[in-house]
């Protein structure tokens, strides 16, 4: 098999790599290879001097036959020579050092376990030997002899995956915490090993990363494909290509911003021969931002002369969505200055047009990338519009518009591999917030699900299959998440208890199941900062982590309660803290051991997509094992559910909700959404009058007898 991590579409432009290309596609139905992997320009280094920039034009990586870097010409004169033999010799220096660094690459003190060579492909030649160390090909016939008359130098599955981490350069760059592993069966060698497991981008992932193209592209897939380290790998890339470009990175939620200047930190050190980024020429801020946190609105109103809006000023325009009114208070003004030369979004999926239209206002040539998931809200299941988004230009066309793009999948790239959750709770996030099981048959197939796929390709695109059914109404379907598309090494570690519901009588019992859960987790050597608790009553989220919060201290386990800090916080985690978190808080982030409490506040209207989808997604926030926790009949509820999918061997089966089923159930969510965000508001506003807290308002005076 040939993994290309490249774009076709780019190499395709390149005749002689091209033409090699389609001679490894022939090559491995008549040379035993095994596993390899295709490079086209990569990877790329400095001399030495730092002021030249070294690609290789092909490199090709095999399980069987060794690692083989090509230079690629059409048409190779004696003149030429010198510059190709410089390149190659620099790069089989730079790869043979690097590789030399990993022991399990080793065959001996000095030597690897296979050969580094380097050869010249060229279409036309005049020149028929240069150094004995690097060959001249020029037809099909020459490489199949060559590779022919190889030695194997045969590489099991770790090796062979390393050596391509290595090339890519992804091996120095993942973040794995120190934990104790005295343990070796122990919950934080478990994370440990999951952790290192991550060394490689995946096809998709990789082209995702190496694919430059001029204006608009979107990068989608469900929450833990890798689309933020993409986008920060993207980042140190485009800065140390163009190191005088202005490089926004953008995001919705606060506590991004230190992990994301952490991954292109590293990065960027990574191809630059150990320096820093110029942090002059990178912004990442938040969309917002205000007086004491620099953001994207604030900066650009200063910079156009501009008077930002507050947010409670903001709130009186438009209560729903402050933010939306204020970015299009600023697009009143435009034109605004073109101050940035490239945009990355994250967390594309909670933005309205107005900010997508102000980021492409304020950057040059529409270079917008953004990464967008796909189901982060289930109320959500259509693909975003990219036409949408930008709205039209002076003459009523699309600003952007992919499908009139002769190269379409460079600028829309789709992840379909899921690495944070494991295919077990990944899937029983899925059941859980489209109410796969809400009421079943006889059977045990979901008669009443609550939100539905359009189509087998859109379940295809987030990387499901579908075993049955075309998503006809009414039909029956079935449909499963495939190993290739979860992380298969985390199947060696972890076992099928990883989700898990508990039903207790009241608060205090759960908080103190909670703590003590926890207490286990720490001495199955977690760190705290592995742990994030996630409360989803929001009425009672206040009791809920005053009393965990005094469980916890009495087991000498702090807390970092994210309720507690000032609005300009931009972490996630503290050092030897559990977190406390709201679900808007915990989205862009995770951890390896996920509380859910309160599950039952979501099953009080067990029809309610809004809620459902915040179980959803503080499920899919886990890296390891999920537990939820919740009083009485609304938690047995999501017990059953749970069962139901576990009867089903982990699959969805169910029958193909109608689409005015479906927008009837949407609209009465939205409804008692409304209500319910009117009502707290009022409640809010009713205790501030008190100075009391929203559920310490509520006892006081509306549970009184």
């Amino acid at each position: 098999m040939i993994d290309k991590k490249f774009s076709e579409n780019l190499i395709s432009k390149d005749s002689a790599a091209s033409h090699l290309m389609a001679i490894f596609d022939e090559l491995q139905d008549n040379i035993e290879l095994g596993e390899s992997t295709l490079y086209y320009k990569y990877p790329f280094y400095t001399n030495e001097t730092k002021d030249k920039e070294i690609r290789a034009d092909f490199l090709a990586v095999t399980q069987n036959k060794d690692l083989h870097i090509f230079s690629c010409v059409n048409q190779l004169k004696g003149a030429m020579s010198g510059h190709f033999v410089e390149t190659l010799e620099t790069l089989y220096n730079i790869i043979d050092s690097k590789l030399r660094n990993k022991s399990l690459l080793k065959q001996h003190r000095d030597g690897l376990k296979f050969k580094i060579y380097t050869h010249i492909f060229a279409e036309f030649t005049d020149v028929d030997n240069l150094s004995d160390d690097i060959l001249i090909f020029t037809t099909y016939q020459q490489i199949q002899d060559f590779f022919g008359g190889l030695q194997d130098h045969i590489l099991n599955k770790d090796e062979y995956i390393l050596t391509t981490s290595v090339v890519e350069g992804i091996d120095e760059s993942i973040i794995v915490q120190e934990r104790d592993l005295t343990q070796p069966t122990s919950r934080g060698s478990i994370l440990t090993n999951i952790e290192e497991s991550i060394i490689n981008f995946d096809t998709e992932q990789f082209r995702a990363v190496v694919t430059k193209v001029n204006g608009f592209q979107r990068i989608r897939g469900l929450a833990g494909t890798g689309k933020t380290i993409i986008l920060a790998r993207k980042v140190a890339e485009l800065h140390r290509d163009n190191p005088s470009a202005r490089i926004l990175y953008t995001y919705y939620t606060k506590a991004l911003n230190e992990i994301v200047r952490k991954h292109i930190n590293r990065f960027y050190k990574k191809f630059s021969g150990g320096s820093e980024p110029d942090w002059t020429k990178i912004d990442i801020i938040h969309s917002w931002g205000g007086k004491s946190l620099e953001g994207v609105y604030y900066k650009m109103c200063k910079i156009n002369g501009v008077e930002p809006l507050d947010f409670a000023t903001a709130k009186g325009k438009n209560r729903k969505h402050p933010f939306e009114y204020v970015c299009g208070d600023l697009l009143n003004n435009k034109p605004l200055k073109k101050y940035y030369d490239y945009v990355l979004i994250d967390e594309g999926q909670d933005f309205k047009e107005n900010f997508y239209r102000l980021c492409n206002e304020v950057v040059t040539e529409n270079n917008v990338i953004w990464a967008y998931d796909e189901f982060q809200d289930i109320l959500k299941s259509d693909i975003q519009s990219e036409k949408e988004l930008f709205g039209n230009d002076e003459n009523g066309k699309p600003i952007a518009d992919f499908s009139q793009l002769d190269n379409v999948s460079d600028h829309d790239i789709v992840l379909k591999k899921c690495y944070r959750n494991s295919k077990l709770i990944l899937t029983g996030a899925f059941a859980l917030g489209l109410g796969v099981y809400n009421k079943v048959d006889e059977a045990v197939h979901g008669i009443k699900v609550l939100q539905r796929l359009e189509s087998k390709k859109a379940w295809e695109d987030i990387g499901f299959n579908v075993i049955a059914g075309n998503c006809d109404e009414n039909e029956y379907m079935s449909v499963e998440r495939p190993l290739v598309n979860s992380p298969d090494f985390k199947e060696q570690f972890l076992d099928d208890n990883l989700i898990n519901v508990s039903i207790v009588d009241n608060i205090e019992e759960e908080c103190k199941l909670v703590a003590a859960k926890i207490q286990i987790d720490i001495s199955q050597n977690l760190l705290p900062e592995d742990i994030c608790v996630i409360c989803l009553d929001n009425i009672n989220i206040s009791e809920y982590f005053k009393k965990l919060t005094n469980f916890l201290s009495i087991k000498g386990i702090r807390v970092f309660n994210l309720q507690d800090t000032l609005s300009t916080n931009v972490r996630f985690t503290r050092h030897n803290c559990v977190t406390l978190s709201t679900i808007y808080k915990a989205k862009g982030n995770e951890a390896g051991s996920i509380y859910v409490m309160g599950v039952d506040a979501i099953f009080k209207n067990s029809d309610d997509l809004y809620e459902r989808n915040k179980l959803f997604t503080s499920i899919t926030r886990s890296k390891g094992w999920v537990f939820m926790t919740g009083v009485g009949e609304g938690a047995e509820k999501c017990k059953t559910e749970l069962e139901s999918l576990l009867a089903n061997g982990n699959i969805l089966n169910f029958y193909q909700p109608s689409g005015e089923y479906v927008r009837t159930i949407k609209e009465m969510s939205r409804t008692i959404n409304k209500k319910k965000n009117l009502l707290h508001s009022s409640l809010i506003d009713l205790a501030s009058e008190e100075g009391l807290t929203v559920d310490e308002y509520i006892k006081k005076y509306l549970l009184k007898e």
